[in-house]
């Protein structure tokens, strides 16, 4: 019997999905937000719930599931190359993990959002979240 989904398995499979390259808060941030609006259906019941912030749609819970991850030694959490943010990263061990109890359109749709987000700047995403979601700009203070 398979386990029942998490949705801090969610921000673990879209880390390990960026398969070894750092993931920025903000990568995981709109992912995570664009997992709950495309695949709402398939996400736990008490998926993260977002709110329009400084640089769109936000949730703060994200940040302390990244944290249990690290305690849990899935992913390791580092400053970027800039030292000015974060960064996460999969460890070895959590590149194994099986997520066979995750629904595949999830699972499908979490691959294709982190291949589409990983090039982009911290710009590009932003602004990409705000065409398609323009409610989630209201509090912005980005002028991108």
């Amino acid at each position: 019997m398979s386990r029942e989904l998490e949705r801090i398995d969610i921000l673990l499979r879209i880390i390990v999905a960026a398969q070894g390259d750092a993931v920025s808060p903000v990568q995981l941030q709109k992912v995570a937000f664009l997992v709950g609006q495309e695949c709402p259906n398939d996400v736990p019941s008490d998926y993260y719930e977002f709110v329009p912030y400084d640089y769109g749609p936000f949730c703060k819970d994200i940040y302390q599931d990244v944290e249990e991850l690290e305690r849990r030694g899935h992913i390791s959490i580092s400053p970027s190359a800039l030292g000015t943010r974060k960064e996460y990263r999969a460890t070895f061990r959590s590149r194994d993990i099986e997520f066979s109890h995750m629904p595949a359109p999830v699972a499908e749709y979490i691959a294709k959002a982190v291949e589409w987000a990983k090039p982009l700047s911290f710009g590009e995403l932003v602004s990409a979240i705000y065409q398609v979601y323009p409610a989630y700009a209201t509090n912005s203070i980005y002028n991108g």
